[in-house]
């Protein structure tokens, strides 16, 4: 049952991924998506600090490309609070897709766990590739 959870959960966000990838090339502007403390408020808003994706997401159109969310620019998904995973851990608090592959982007990885499982890593490569893999044992 866990490792279903896993799957699922991953998958939600690879599925969120995958849109704003979409919606960036679709509309040639820059689409973030990002961790976010509070992803069921009225303007939701994205995460500072240290990353806890279990809390939700949203993704939206990031005019400035800031990879924060203004209160002028329009969310486009919000996915709430991920329950039934022990952690889904990365190093980013957001990821931007825009319509041309510029040099600044880097490997990113979130990784899914529940004790006693086997990890799975959503990873977007720096072309913007999305993937997810399973390696490894959680603790």
């Amino acid at each position: 049952m866990k490792n279903g959870q896993l799957t699922g959960a991953s998958e939600e966000l690879i599925n969120s991924l995958g849109l704003a990838k979409s919606e960036a090339i679709k509309r040639g502007i820059s689409i973030t998506i990002c961790n976010s403390g509070n992803p069921s408020a009225d303007a939701p808003t994205c995460k500072t600090g240290t990353p806890d994706w279990r809390t939700g997401w949203i993704i939206f159109v990031d005019t400035n490309g800031d990879k924060l969310k203004d209160t002028d620019e329009e969310v486009l998904r919000v996915t709430q609070a991920i329950k039934n995973v022990d952690s889904i851990d990365s190093d980013q608090l957001a990821i931007r897709f825009r319509a041309v592959i510029l040099g600044d982007l880097a490997d990113t990885n979130i990784t899914f766990c529940n004790s006693g499982t086997t990890k799975r890593v959503v990873n977007v490569d720096k072309l913007g590739r999305i993937s997810r893999t399973q390696n490894g044992t959680c603790s």
